[in-house]
């Protein structure tokens, strides 16, 4: 993945570990990417490193299920 997209300070990380269940994960990295051509490489390399994706959308801690 570009590296550039990619987030590894801890802080940032902690952020997105937690939602609305209470579970507490901190993810290795987080992507940040700012248009589709930056998802798309994301998705594409992370396939290719079968490395898992959870999508954290717009942080609501709510899936509308």
């Amino acid at each position: 993945m570009s590296e550039a997209v990619l987030v590894h300070d801890r802080s940032v990380r902690e952020s997105y570990a937690r939602d609305a269940s209470g579970l507490w994960l901190v993810p290795d990295a987080v992507a940040r990417p700012t248009d589709a051509s930056e998802v798309m490489e994301i998705v594409r390399d992370a396939a290719a490193d079968r490395t898992r994706i959870t999508v954290a959308g717009a942080q609501t801690s709510t899936t509308a299920a």
